[in-house]
């Protein structure tokens, strides 16, 4: 139960001071996975406190020891004294969590033997911002704590610029465009987000339309926030699932396509997926030691490449 002084306070605030394992940004972080709750509701971090209010906090299991160096194979695109930029496979998770305690990027990056910020905490060393599992691409990783909390700045600012490529079900409605969809989890299945007209977050990707290869298409999209799957929902939300997508729709959607059309080549391409055809491409951004605007580039992943090859081909495969 909140006190006197607590009341109109933002609750992740009030928990920080109250729950002493707690820190602010880590309240937050549980308020914006679903796991701060009023009355059996998640609430936001941002919820006022009042009178009367009964929090419930599900926090994670403590894992008996911090993250351990592992020997993993990682692609550095670019590296200095303040930080990286790496091209995650996909298929790796990014930081340890309930039910992947080794095998992730941060497991990947301690195993390199150089410092890294703790601004994340324990289990997220160097982490500045995420990729789902399934998400291949340029990520950033900081060094020290400075270049950690300049870069989550500009991130905050919308000062970075992500682009992501995707191979979807169909097409967007426009050549190019703007999806301004509100998201939340999804109110029968939490590890799924969709798009709400009220309550929510913001949640805005511009978009643009590369290549049409018949009943797929190739298209860029540049996400303005930093949303849980946002490039994902919102192009199943304009009826272009992205292919492999198992979780909005695009894997079935592409896979049944092939077998309707007989095309047991695709299928067998598709399948060998493993994840959605989505990557991130290139993320500009300024050095926060030197001031100056760098963009780094990944290439492509192999299994991706194949599909769009095999998609290019003409009908009769000549």
């Amino acid at each position: 139960m909140p006190r006197a002084d607590d009341l109109n306070d933002r609750v992740d605030r009030c928990l920080a001071a109250h729950v002493p394992a707690l820190t602010r940004s880590q309240a937050g972080r549980l308020a914006q996975e679903g796991a701060v709750r009023l009355g059996g509701r998640p609430v936001k971090a941002g919820h006022r406190v009042r009178e009367g209010d009964r929090f419930e906090v599900l926090l994670p299991e403590s894992p008996d020891t911090p993250p351990q160096p592992e020997e993993i194979p990682l692609s550095v695109v670019y590296e200095d004294e303040y930080l990286l930029v790496v091209d995650k496979p996909r298929n790796m998770v990014v930081h340890p969590a309930a039910g992947n305690r080794s095998g992730t990027l941060v497991n990947a990056l301690l195993s390199r033997g150089h410092s890294l910020s703790k601004e994340g905490g324990e289990d997220r060393p160097g982490i500045v911002h995420r990729l789902d599992r399934h998400t291949s691409g340029v990520m950033l990783v900081a060094k020290d704590d400075t270049t950690h909390a300049r870069l989550k700045l500009q991130l905050a600012n919308r000062e970075m610029r992500k682009e992501y490529v995707a191979l979807v079900n169909g097409a967007p409605p426009l050549e190019e465009g703007r999806v301004e969809a509100r998201l939340d989890r999804h109110p029968l299945d939490r590890k799924k987000r969709g798009v709400t007209e009220y309550g929510g977050r913001e949640a805005v990707t511009d978009y643009r339309l590369e290549e049409i290869l018949g009943p797929f298409a190739v298209v860029c999209a540049l996400p303005h926030t930093g949303r849980t799957h946002q490039v994902r929902v919102h192009l199943a939300h304009l009826n272009c699932p992205v292919v492999g997508d198992a979780t909005y729709g695009g894997r079935k959607r592409a896979e049944a396509w092939a077998k309707q059309h007989r095309d047991p080549a695709l299928l067998a391409l598709l399948s060998d997926l493993s994840g959605q055809a989505l990557h991130a491409r290139s993320l500009g951004f300024t050095h926060p030691a030197t001031a100056q605007w760098r963009c780094f580039e990944a290439p492509l992943p192999a299994d991706m490449a194949r599909v769009l090859a095999h998609l290019r081909q003409p009908p009769d495969g000549k």
